[in-house]
């Protein structure tokens, strides 16, 4: 009963390398993408530890700077020390839904370089060398967030690429592929 490719048409055969070279593109796509999302969803959990280690970082050195403008009598608002302390709840910031989290992280960047302004305006302050100290430290970390902020966002577009291919789309997100939100 089995059939060999002497006893088939001429165009029978073609059709059969058609459907194979069809279903080869296709699994090729498969796999391509499947590999380019792992790799992004790889990279964007390294970026995510770090982004989550400077936030951290951040949160510490600017309850660092409240407690130090408070020990020379700097009365800080307790809104900026609210928007500071709402950053303690955040250890995984991928875990928030993306309108909680742009807001924390929003709020935290309004917040702490207006008291760095604030502090920066008192001449007394503003010469001190803990404070210049801390203000080094708080521009470094915020161009590092900012770095690898740019980063994240790029490998996020990166992913949501593939995880949209258009004849993917729907087995990727089958599969657990679904896009990711970039963040501010």
């Amino acid at each position: 009963m089995f059939v060999t490719l002497v006893q088939l048409e001429k165009y029978q055969i073609v059709l059969i390398i058609i459907a194979a070279v069809i279903v080869f593109i296709f699994l090729f796509l498969f796999f391509l993408t499947l590999f380019c999302l792992l790799r992004f969803r790889y990279k964007i959990k390294n970026r995510s530890i770090s982004l989550n280690l400077l936030i951290n970082e951040r949160r510490d050195l600017m309850k660092r700077v409240i407690k130090y403008a408070e020990s020379k009598g700097i009365t800080i608002n307790k809104i900026h020390k609210k928007n500071i302390s709402a950053l303690d709840r955040i250890n995984d910031f991928q875990k928030l839904d993306k309108v909680t989290r742009d807001t924390k992280l929003m709020d935290y960047l309004y917040t702490s370089s207006t008291i760095f302004s604030q502090l920066s305006q008192m001449e007394e302050i503003a010469n001190d060398e803990v404070y210049q100290e801390f203000n080094l430290i708080y521009q470094d970390t915020e161009n590092q967030y900012r770095v690898n902020v740019t980063f994240y966002n790029s490998d996020i577009t990166g992913y949501n690429y593939w995880a949209d291919m258009y004849f993917l789309k729907h087995i990727m997100h089958f599969l657990g592929f679904k896009n990711k939100d970039m963040i501010v």
